[in-house]
């Protein structure tokens, strides 16, 4: 996995760390031991767990081919504001059927697959009200998600030995959302963070800390998002220096 982009955005074919292959997510691993039903994420979250689902790809419906992933380039728009925007740019007459599944990406059906192609290899739109620029893309997706998570990199500092195994910190970390990969390299070390890669709903909003249990005894594991503001401040200051003349009061009094 690669760092500078979305995992929606990358080229190259996604390559799994659990068995060093590419052409499927870690998430996706048949090696990896994870329940074949919907399971509750991202519940350590305040107002933010979610029903997840993980099923291979080519169980998934082939997108329509005039189905489009539009990216707001700055500012923001509302579904209906990005609908007549597009009705006054390309085709009033076309029922968009916008959908927002986050403050810069929109799901949308253009009116012919002709239509979509030019907007794609035009590098995008400018639109007539708002004089905002747009990236136009096939939608891989369903057109009709409401939502899409947020792929961010966490670190987990105090992982105790036990949990340095990428299918126990994939299965430990579903309260901060979709565990989706585990970077190895880091679980060598149990001095150095373990880093994890976490689908979310609101990654600003992760909690700093959480607990993992091994048998009946917790481990407080301190949270830190990679690019966040918490991360300039990963490490615990240092405990206050004491005073010379503090130390020479106890050395009086002994």
């Amino acid at each position: 996995m690669k760092t500078g982009h979305i995992q929606a955005e990358c080229k190259d074919e996604p390559y799994c760390v659990k068995c060093n292959k590419v052409g499927h997510l870690s998430a996706m691993c048949a090696s990896l031991s994870k329940a074949t039903e919907p399971f509750w994420a991202g519940y350590g979250v305040e107002g933010r767990g979610f029903t997840c689902y993980d099923i291979p790809e080519e169980e998934l419906l082939p997108p329509a081919p005039n189905a489009a992933l539009v990216i707001l380039e700055g500012g923001d728009l509302s579904a209906e504001h990005m609908e007549e925007e597009l009705k006054d740019l390309v085709d009033e007459e076309w029922e968009w059927h916008v959908q927002k599944i986050s403050r810069s990406y929109f799901a949308m059906f253009f009116p012919s697959k002709e239509s979509l192609r030019m907007a794609i290899r035009g590098g995008g739109l400018t639109l007539p009200t708002s004089k905002l620029h747009v990236i136009v893309t096939s939608n891989v997706g369903d057109p009709t998600a409401v939502e899409q998570l947020e792929e961010c990199w966490v670190k987990l500092f105090d992982v105790s030995p036990p949990y340095r195994q990428a299918v126990r910190i994939l299965l430990a970390t579903r309260d901060l959302g979709r565990p989706i990969a585990v970077d190895e390299h880091s679980l060598d070390s149990p001095l150095e963070p373990v880093r994890v890669l976490i689908g979310c709903r609101a990654p600003v909003q992760l909690p700093p800390f959480t607990v993992l249990f091994v048998n009946s005894l917790g481990i407080k594991v301190r949270i830190v998002r990679e690019g966040g503001e918490r991360e300039e401040h990963s490490d615990p200051p240092p405990p206050p220096q004491r005073k010379l003349s503090e130390d020479r009061e106890e050395d009086l009094e002994e």
